[in-house]
């Protein structure tokens, strides 16, 4: 058993849920503080497209039915004025379910970047982990029962493919009960069918990683068939939540895009050229959800971006060349 790698995994995961309490409990939301009542939750959560993101909505109802009759839970506290709320049992459990939810994409990330195919070592490695987390973490002034989990299912997924490429009765059932899972929970969980789709098409002749064309036509075939019976069973009213303009928050509308565009530019600038031409195919795939958001998102919400950036910033750091992999192998036996 190697104690300082799960050391390691336990402090990053660590450091996680301590950023993550620095923002629920140091900063107070701007944007979502009508949600912090079970009445308030219920209602905004089982209307427009937000009726279809089941799973992170039921699971936050189901920890909150249970911390409901916990007194550190129900007692005062001066933040409730400022969060318009007279209760503070909902936003601790937001904060318990989005926490539990960060803190296992970070092991998750974590465990992604020890994969011999992710050209990042020692300390490189650990810091990159530590900035995604931050990155998921500080956007967060847009709280929502759905975000962290979906970012977990999708990495998970990533995970998956990365990890068990080469034992297909393993990989494609975890992958169809993660895409069903992510489907369930955000709607971003499409882009991973991009992922998949791009990779196939410039890493599939590796003599490392390969994957049948089956694979990522199941995932998007799994996924269109999971949202279509979300449709069927909720209904296709508007899927937009907000009857009128969506709020503008323009103060920081410019700057979330500008975070994801300088993002991608510094991660494609320093991408290898096969890595390059796979980022390009999965920005085309990927198209779609660009559209959906330009269409209907609050484009001040910088999590909005977070699924994209997550799988560009892993695409970035492939390296299937059988040479590097094996000097990496050496140097981590060293270690």
């Amino acid at each position: 058993m190697n104690y300082k790698k799960i050391l390691e995994e336990g402090t990053l995961v660590l450091l996680s849920l301590c950023l993550s309490v620095f923002v629920y409990y140091g900063f107070i939301t701007n944007m979502t503080i009508e949600t912090f009542t079970l009445g308030e939750f219920t209602q905004k959560y089982t209307q427009g497209i937000f009726r279809y993101r089941v799973l992170g909505r039921e699971l936050t109802i189901f920890v909150y039915s249970i911390i409901q009759n916990i007194p550190f839970f129900t007692r005062p506290d001066r933040m409730m004025d400022y969060l318009h709320t007279n209760t503070m049992t909902m936003y601790h459990t937001l904060f318990i379910v989005n926490s539990l939810c960060i803190g296992l994409s970070t092991f998750i990330l974590s465990r992604i970047t020890q994969l011999h195919f992710v050209q990042l070592q020692s300390v490189n490695r650990v810091f990159y982990v530590l900035l995604c987390a931050s990155f998921i973490v500080l956007t967060q002034y847009a709280i929502t029962p759905y975000d962290c989990l979906s970012y977990s299912v999708l990495l998970s997924s990533v995970y998956v493919v990365l990890r068990y490429h080469h034992r297909r009765n393993i990989m494609m059932p975890l992958l169809i009960l993660l895409t069903i899972a992510g489907i369930l929970t955000r709607e971003s969980q499409f882009i991973f069918s991009a992922f998949l789709f791009a990779l196939y098409r410039v890493h599939n002749h590796s003599k490392l990683w390969t994957i049948e064309f089956v694979t990522p036509i199941t995932v998007a075939g799994v996924s269109l068939f999971t949202y279509s019976l979300l449709r069927l069973y909720y209904g296709f009213e508007e899927a937009v939540y907000y009857a009128g303009p969506l709020p503008e928050f323009t103060t920081i509308k410019y700057m979330s895009v500008l975070f994801f565009v300088g993002l991608t530019f510094l991660l494609y600038a320093h991408a290898s050229e096969k890595n390059k031409k796979t980022l390009r195919l999965f920005f085309l795939f990927s198209v779609p959800y660009f559209f959906v958001l330009l269409k209907s998102g609050i484009l001040a919400e910088a999590r909005l971006w977070i699924p994209h950036i997550l799988l560009s910033s892993i695409i970035a750091h492939l390296n299937f060349d059988e040479e590097s992999v094996q000097n990496r192998e050496v140097t981590l036996t060293i270690k």
